[in-house]
């Protein structure tokens, strides 16, 4: 959340934007240079925000400092700018990206379920948290490399014991940079059953940032 003057400071996503990821892009072209040279697991990933100040500052309480209430902000705007694509894409179900259980006893929350919850409920979906676990306790993507941080990874999320009875499945979270987060948990949702993951996170981060 943000008071009404840094409201105005936030930097909302516009086009034009890569198809896939949904990254800002300076000119007319359909993917950015990422998506353009890897195949992701995800469909689609759009974000309301570039990860920038005020935005840093607020999703940091967010995520840190149990501002919970930050979400109904959050899942507004999100659902302002994006509602209409979901009805679209005809998801199923919101899945927020889950926490590690030490993690989760940690901070007392999950941020992605919080902002998740006000996407589900605003679009009259089933927000499903047994869908996926986090069974690795990873590092800190924003601290690592390209190649650390696929194999920080590496078997990080496994499927609920029922599978995935949706087809089509919208995963939630806070941060989106490189996608690999997101690659992770769309990878596990397919093999468990969905036939199509798409993305929506509160903000995009730069490519070298936080996740």
């Amino acid at each position: 959340m943000a008071c009404s003057s840094c409201q105005k400071k936030l930097s909302y996503i516009k086009g034009p934007c890569c198809f896939q990821c949904g990254r800002p892009l300076a000119h007319e072209e359909a993917y950015c240079a990422s998506c353009g040279r890897w195949e992701h697991s995800f469909d689609r990933n759009r974000s309301v925000w570039q990860y920038s100040m005020p935005m840093k500052q607020s999703l940091y309480r967010f995520k840190y400092q149990n501002k919970r209430e930050y979400a109904d902000f959050y899942g507004r705007e999100a659902l302002r700018m994006y509602g209409f694509w979901i009805e679209q894409i005809r998801a199923e179900a919101v899945v927020p990206v889950p926490l590690h259980p030490s993690r989760r006893r940690e901070r007392g929350y999950n941020q992605a379920a919080c902002f998740g919850k006000v996407i589900a409920e605003g679009l009259g979906l089933p927000l499903r948290q047994d869908l996926v676990y986090r069974t690795k306790k990873t590092l800190p993507q924003k601290a690592l490399g390209a190649g650390e941080r696929s194999r920080n990874l590496a078997g990080a999320f496994a499927p609920g014991k029922k599978g995935c009875p949706y087809k089509r499945v919208l995963v939630v979270d806070d941060i989106f940079t490189t996608g690999g987060t997101l690659d992770a948990v769309a990878s596990v949702l397919k093999k468990a059953g969905a036939e199509k993951v798409w993305g929506l996170t509160i903000s995009m981060g730069a490519a070298s940032g936080e996740e």
